[in-house]
């Protein structure tokens, strides 16, 4: 039987850079400011009363898989993890399979739920 290798979840974390880290405060930031001078509301009051609770939640669903993506990429890609390994086209090429399951999760969930509607 091996030895035991010690498990630390502190290791990979504190080799993250700090201009990762910084982003992700940057992005909050901003996403503070737009909330604090009232954008956000604005523009859940724009697509919540004019394009219906159904069409917004898609355009919301949509928006965040972009932005979380986005986001989530520049952190993998910059924490040197994952470096020659994962690439941001790399990434890309899995684009057609989830926008597909979005669709068909979206349709699901319309014909299940149609009767509330």
């Amino acid at each position: 039987m091996g030895s035991l290798v010690a498990f630390n979840l502190f290791s990979p974390v504190a080799r993250a850079e700090w201009d990762t880290l910084l982003f992700f405060y940057r992005v909050v930031l901003c996403v503070g400011g737009l909330g604090f001078l009232g954008y956000l509301s604005m523009a859940s009051e724009l697509m919540y009363s004019g394009w219906g609770p159904t069409n917004a939640s898609i355009a919301v669903g949509v928006l965040s898989a972009i932005v979380d993506s986005i986001t989530v990429m520049f952190a993998v890609l910059t924490m040197g993890q994952a470096r020659g390994k994962y690439t941001f086209f790399g990434h890309l090429k899995w684009t057609p399979a989830i926008s597909a399951g979005y669709i068909a999760i979206i349709f699901a969930h319309m014909s299940v739920n149609a009767s509330h509607f």
